[in-house]
């Protein structure tokens, strides 16, 4: 049961480190070749960042493994950092204030779209040279008209600096910023140590998952092995030859404490032994 569930957890494991790993390379392609290369590259990092434990106990394997292991979380840090960009564009476009502030934004500009007037320096000053009574009228109406539209342009600065208020805000995690404030550190540092810590502990719970796997296979094949352990059959063989131990099947499979099928295999090479 429990080789069962290790190999659950390991497959689970690996196979959320290897999309992962596969989403980190897409981001940083540019060209559809570029992204494919890049995934590729990606999930044999992380594979053998995960089984190069199980399959290798030799130091060289163990060096490989730690630049993998390198290799494996900088890519998933380069996930978390491009998700949790994605999440906050995703957050600030559709929250309520986001939609306020564009259709103000929007209908500033159309109003200052709409309206022809020259910029207020120009039309004031010609206006100061200007004697004729109609071409003053006009003057004074199109000087109203412009000192509206600079008005507007100033309440349209006002809004794009709300919306960037506002871009910052929603970005804000407030689990993140709580954490920040409790450790006395900035948000961005909080964020980056996070998404390492994630990183780690996904490659290292999968390398010791599938090492786990693969010593249970062992064990059990060992156990199954029609092989058996020497060092026991030659102390079998001596108690045999001394009359201690019968050489039966049960009383076999009493001594080494094996399974029937592994008693009835050793009794019949003790005995070929024995008669040779």
């Amino acid at each position: 049961m429990s080789q069962i569930a290790a190999l659950i957890m390991a497959l689970s494991v690996t196979s959320t480190s290897l999309v992962m790993a596969g989403i980190a390379g897409w981001y940083r392609g540019s060209t559809l070749l570029d992204r494919l290369a890049l995934i590729s590259i990606s999930i044999l990092i992380v594979a053998g960042s995960h089984f190069i434990p199980s399959i290798s106990n030799r130091r060289v394997g163990w060096v490989l493994w730690f630049f993998t292991l390198l290799g494996a979380i900088y890519s998933h840090m380069i996930f978390f950092s491009y998700t949790s960009l994605l999440a906050r564009d995703d957050h600030f476009a559709h929250s309520v204030q986001q939609t306020m502030l564009e259709q103000e934004i929007a209908a500033n500009r159309q109003e200052i779209a709409s309206i022809s007037a020259r910029p207020v320096a120009i039309v004031a000053a010609q206006l100061a040279v200007t004697e004729d009574g109609r071409i003053r009228k006009a003057l004074s109406a199109e000087l109203s008209e412009a000192k509206r539209v600079a008005r507007l342009r100033e309440q349209l600065s006002a809004l794009l600096d709300h919306e960037r208020v506002a871009r910052v805000t929603s970005a804000t995690d407030p689990v993140i910023s709580e954490v920040a404030r409790l450790l006395g550190s900035n948000e961005q540092r909080i964020v980056l140590y996070t998404a390492i810590g994630f990183s780690i502990l996904i490659e290292l719970m999968g390398a010791f998952l599938w090492k786990q796997v693969f010593l249970n296979r062992d064990d059990q094949a060992r156990l199954e092995s029609n092989s058996p352990i020497e060092e026991p059959i030659l102390r079998l063989m001596k108690e045999i030859e001394a009359g201690r131990v019968k050489p039966t099947t049960d009383a076999i499979r009493v001594f080494l404490r094996c399974a029937q099928k592994k008693a009835v295999i050793v009794r019949q090479e003790i005995l070929t032994k024995l008669r040779n």
